[in-house]
């Protein structure tokens, strides 16, 4: 996961070079033409003609070439971790279930029955902090959710009830976070980078501009080769 996704950034970062030498492959070739003095001004036209449209090709070639290796690198660091966020979470003891067990009854109980929200709070908090495995935290998490929304309906002044909301969201969170197998975190930071690698452009602002001296349609379309190719 992690090596794959190095791998696509690492390919990002030297695309610079590696379209610098093509442009600077061209301008030479195009100062050769222009130095020849055996041909004539229509001749010199006609052969840089055919060296940007050749360039144009050679450049979009590798354009498709690093852009499917990138995307295919990013595609597989997110299969990776996905399969991370969903794999099974490790067994809770037995005896520690059943205990666990009693002690959500018993504070689900002192939630429902509590005579003041700071009561029911209190009480709310202490449930979520005893699920300190994956499982068990994954197991009361609907639990958590419904008991909140029991609190935020005692709740009748506005301050208060926003105060609530975030106090509640924050414990629902960190439940989320402890519900999650090991790893998750890395693998939803992949996620995210995967993504974003793939939705962004090839090249930046100082290679395309070069690449207008090639020709104007390399310059538009360098990030979409595919769409180049198959418009010939």
């Amino acid at each position: 996961m992690k090596d794959k996704l190095q791998r696509a950034q690492a390919l990002m970062q030297g695309n610079t070079m590696l379209f610098k030498e093509v442009i600077d492959e061209y301008r030479e070739k195009k100062s050769e033409i222009n130095r020849n003095n055996e041909l004539s001004a229509a001749g010199k036209e006609k052969e840089l003609q055919c060296l940007s449209k050749e360039y144009e090709k050679k450049s979009m070639e590798l354009a498709k070439k690093l852009k499917q290796e990138r995307n295919e690198l990013a595609s597989e660091a997110k299969k990776e971790a996905e399969k991370v966020l969903t794999s099974k979470l490790p067994s809770v003891n037995e005896q520690k279930r059943k205990l666990f067990s009693q002690q959500v009854d018993d504070l689900e109980a002192r939630v429902l029955f509590a005579t003041s929200s700071d009561n029911a709070k209190s009480a709310l908090k202490e449930l979520a902090a005893i699920a300190d495995e994956p499982a068990l935290a994954h197991e009361v998490k609907p639990k958590v959710m419904q008991l909140s929304q029991s609190i935020f309906g005692t709740i009748t002044d506005s301050t208060e009830s926003i105060t609530t909301r975030k106090e509640l969201g924050q414990v629902y969170e960190e439940l989320s976070s402890r519900a999650m197998p090991k790893g998750s975190q890395e693998a939803h930071e992949t996620i995210e980078i995967s993504n974003a690698l793939i939705s962004s452009g090839l090249v930046g602002t100082a290679v395309r501009n070069a690449l207008r001296e090639v020709s104007v349609m390399t310059s538009s379309m360098i990030d979409q080769p595919e769409e180049y190719f198959g418009r010939s």
